[in-house]
């Protein structure tokens, strides 16, 4: 009897751990775009979907499993691909990166827990809210601001300065053995709007399955631009090079 009220209790501990979500840094990392919708200032990290993966665990192994990094992708495009099979979900050293090799319903799983997580929060800066991935038209607000004439997303048409600091991460020269792969998630000159990354790193999924916009690491600088159908990306399954960044609806404040 004991060793059943025993590992009840550490069942339910672990819940409670796993369950806890910093909703003042959620209020923080989110900027506004427009009237109720504000979309957050980076990509969803790997340290941001293991919280919700550590969640699921400790609550439903079997979403968990249907949730869960799909890691041997990476192999599919680099030649040292078995690496970042291993260790880029789950190592701490890559806590800050972009999660990715997920599916679409994962990233839509992530957006319903967090809203669930924030609506639920004594610390929720607004009464109700709705996380999700943005449409197209949202993620094209979020990254120009409402300057429809702006190229790219960092307030100028260059993609480098005069020193060549180039401001995002995409493939600037092909090269077999020499490859960029992700950033960290705060990395990079930040747009005219206040967010890191919207153009490279990781192509994001906007709401409609399939469709990633933004370009990645591993895109050319036509991607890069903003107002233009050539930064959609388009996807079957869990990539290296697809993530997502969430959009914050207020519903009740």
């Amino acid at each position: 009897m004991k060793k059943v009220t025993l590992s009840l209790y550490f069942t339910v501990f672990a819940f409670l751990i796993f369950a806890q979500l910093d909703i003042n840094a959620i209020n923080k990392r989110m900027v506004k775009i427009e009237d109720n919708l504000f979309i957050d200032k980076y990509e969803t990290s790997n340290a941001d979907y293991n919280l919700f993966l550590d969640y699921l665990k400790a609550k439903n192994e079997t979403q968990y499993l249907e949730a869960s990094v799909k890691g041997n992708y990476w192999t599919e495009m680099l030649n040292y691909g078995e690496s970042f099979n291993a260790y880029y979900n789950t190592h701490k050293a890559y806590n800050k990166y972009p999660v990715v090799n997920i599916n679409f319903e994962s990233a839509l799983a992530y957006c319903q827990w967090l809203t669930d997580q924030y609506n639920s929060s004594d610390e929720r800066k607004y009464n109700k809210v709705i996380f999700k991935l943005p449409s197209e038209k949202e993620w094209t607000l979020a990254a120009n601001g409402g300057n429809e004439k702006l190229e790219y997303p960092w307030g100028n048409n260059k993609i480098c300065n005069n020193k060549g600091y180039y401001f995002c991460n995409f493939v600037i020269k092909k090269d077999a053995d020499i490859q960029k792969v992700t950033a960290p998630v705060h990395s990079y000159k930040k747009t005219v709007t206040g967010l890191y990354n919207i153009s490279g790193n990781v192509a994001e999924m906007t709401n409609e399955n399939g469709t990633a916009i933004g370009g990645s690491w591993n895109d050319d600088s036509s991607k890069m631009k903003i107002n233009t159908h050539d930064n959609l990306s388009q996807y079957t399954h869990p990539m290296p090079t697809v993530g997502f960044r969430v959009a914050m609806e207020v519903v009740q404040e």
